[in-house]
């Protein structure tokens, strides 16, 4: 099953929104924090990340946004928080691939998630290449490398 993490829904109103419509095919995750968030994605590699926030007051509050682009830059993160234009373009800037205001039409929101998922497979799937592509060409050179040192060595003797 796939897994979505949820970070900092204190009143659940997210976790309800998305656990309802998605509850048959993926997992939703609620972490309190994003240390806790990025040790199990080394674990579970979510799909989408999303980032319920209720005030901009905390001098980090778009840093879990930072966090996960570091470790997956690929990863799409909807902030689901209050309306705020400067927040907003902050977010984004950041990263984010979405910014959902509250409060938020849960219809909407699942939609936004979807869309994102559905587009994930093709960005797994091109990850999934990448790094079969990396160990192969790594593979042919540390074997070219042997096979040279085995020439040094006969040639050598």
């Amino acid at each position: 099953m796939r897994h979505i993490f949820l970070l900092g829904d204190d009143d659940g109103s997210v976790s309800t929104a998305v656990g309802l419509s998605l509850s048959d095919e993926f997992q939703v995750v609620q972490l309190s924090d994003v240390d806790a968030a990025l040790s199990t994605s080394r674990v579970e590699r979510p799909a989408l990340v999303v980032l319920a926030l209720d005030s901009y007051d905390a001098p980090h509050a778009f840093a879990p946004i930072a966090a996960f682009k570091r470790f997956d830059p690929d990863i799409p993160i909807i902030v689901v928080a209050p309306r705020d234009e400067i927040a907003r373009a902050q977010a984004l800037k950041l990263g984010a691939a979405e910014f959902v205001d509250r409060p938020f039409d849960p219809a909407e929101l699942n939609a936004r998630i979807a869309s994102h998922i559905r587009r994930r497979p093709r960005r797994d799937t091109a990850l999934a290449t990448k790094e079969r592509t990396y160990r192969l060409e790594h593979h042919m050179i540390f074997d070219a490398s042997a096979r040279m040192e085995n020439v040094r060595r006969i040639i050598d003797t």
